[in-house]
């Protein structure tokens, strides 16, 4: 079973590490390169709305509905029709309830249409998600993955021909990246009821009130945890368009472009944490200590994010004059806050995962609450002042206090030892790998590329010789039969 388990995450990375870098940086770049910052801003708002109470969507029905099914899969065909028009009721509420939002924000004609286009999106991926949980609890693993990154596969393949062609590239719009993601989801929607369905013998909707119950009683605080963590998370560019007037979309837009990279890296931070939570779970259920894999993985990611956000940040006008045809130094500044946040959110990755598979829904809301008072207060001090640089600073902030937030309540909780040898050591490791990329950004005249690369390899190389990286142990960790 961990064979069957690892072989089948590390397809998992492989289909991501495919597909996800295509889409990020071959369409949904090229899509803002071609309708413009303002427009792509204007979308990029919209769709962080769709995402602030998104949550009502599932309420945490896909967790419960994965472990409730690999557990017993005689009892899909009775969790499948109730849910399913749960599904769709909510659904109905969750539309009703945003475009309400929306319209309190100012948001009319064309904008309220995007809004409802982008709703649809978010209807179509819970109910694929939910479908997906089905799949991957009747243990069709290799079937889920392929299915995981289908839609944007789709998508590709029609917003390149889109693209592509020049009569139709001249006429691209919003609505139509936003049609073709419909198109993609409906499709892949249709494929997961057909795989499902036929595992089901019995197939007709219905609604059990006490099933209802029971469901909202187990998932409503991991339901609060994500609509905490989510409305935190993409608060700042809903105030950036609306707190910045007329010059509100194109903020956004520029605020969009920096934020790109970091969403990019946060991918897979999050695949990192897919494969922490089961392992967290079944140690904490066993009663195994968990201290060295906390120190191993906190220690991978840390010079992960450290390398990436260290090497984005000296080269950040570089890269953002490489990757959009209206960059500019601001918007480098923008980068080189944002993607920071990326070594705090890396922290949570380990920290949370622990927490949340250990149970501390409640004390995790709690640390998300403060980061949405913090950040949406700073974001209403700093974005008159900074404009969207001012919401990549309240960014930070954030998320530097959310990030020590986390790691003190783990600490506290399971008791750990302060490790001072591996503080040392990771502080200077930061510190060196800041002097050599400063130095090597500062002072060789090579290719940007060349030297981009070249720190890289310099950094990683200085996590081998601090010992900081020790294969023998992963392999170990890996291979126990205790996870």
């Amino acid at each position: 079973m961990q064979r069957k388990f690892f072989t089948n995450l590390s397809f998992l990375f492989f289909l991501n590490i495919i597909i996800k870098p295509i889409w990020i940086f071959g369409i949904d770049r090229t899509v803002q390169n071609t309708v413009g910052t303002a427009n792509y801003g204007l979308y990029f708002t919209l769709f962080n709305l769709s995402l602030v109470i998104n949550v009502i969507l599932d309420l945490g029905i896909t967790n419960f509905n994965n472990t409730t099914i690999a557990q017993n899969p005689h009892l899909l065909g009775k969790y499948l029709p109730n849910v399913l028009t749960l599904k769709i009721a909510l659904s109905f509420i969750y539309v009703a309830v945003t475009l309400i939002i929306g319209m309190c924000l100012g948001i009319n004609g064309l904008q309220l249409y995007l809004l409802f286009l982008l709703l649809l999106n978010q209807v179509l991926i819970s109910m694929v998600l939910y479908l997906r949980s089905n799949i991957s609890a009747l243990h069709l693993f290799r079937m889920d993955s392929i299915i995981s990154v289908s839609d944007k596969l789709i998508t590709i393949i029609i917003c390149s021909w889109l693209l592509l062609t020049a009569s139709l590239r001249q006429h691209f719009t919003v609505e139509w990246y936003i049609y073709a993601q419909n198109i993609s989801l409906l499709i892949i929607l249709i494929v997961c009821l057909v795989i499902v369905r036929s595992k089901s013998p019995v197939f007709r909707l219905k609604l059990d009130w006490v099933f209802l119950r029971l469901i909202i009683k187990q998932s409503y605080p991991f339901a609060l945890l994500i609509l905490l963590m989510t409305a935190y998370t993409r608060i700042d560019a809903i105030m950036v368009q609306n707190m910045l007037g007329q010059n509100g979309n194109r903020e956004a837009g520029i605020y969009a472009s920096a934020y790109r990279l970091l969403d990019a890296f946060n991918q897979f931070g999050y695949l990192f944490a897919a494969l922490l939570l089961p392992i967290f779970a079944r140690m904490l259920r066993h009663k195994n200590p968990v201290d060295e894999l906390v120190k191993l993985s906190f220690t991978a990611i840390f010079i992960m994010s450290s390398v990436a956000a260290l090497i984005i940040y000296f080269f950040r006008n570089d890269i953002m004059h490489l990757l959009y045809k209206d960059s500019s130094v601001y918007s480098g500044d923008i980068l080189g806050y944002l993607i920071f946040c990326f070594i705090c959110t890396a922290t949570v990755y380990v920290f949370g995962t622990l927490l949340t598979a250990n149970g501390n829904l409640i004390k995790l809301s709690g640390i998300a609450l403060i980061g949405l008072v913090v950040n949406f207060t700073l974001n209403y001090i700093l974005i008159p002042k900074y404009n969207a640089k001012g919401a990549a600073m309240a960014a930070i902030i954030t998320q530097i206090i959310v990030a020590g937030l986390h790691i003190i309540l783990a600490v506290t909780i399971f008791k750990f030892r302060v490790n001072v040898k591996l503080l040392m050591l990771l502080t200077i490791y930061f510190i060196l790998c800041t002097t050599i990329d400063y130095y090597a950004y500062t002072l060789l005249t090579i290719n940007w590329k060349i030297n981009f690369i070249l720190c890289g390899i310099i950094d990683l190389g200085i996590a081998f010789v601090l010992g900081l990286i020790d294969i023998k142990k992963v392999i170990e960790l890996v291979r126990n039969p205790t996870f």
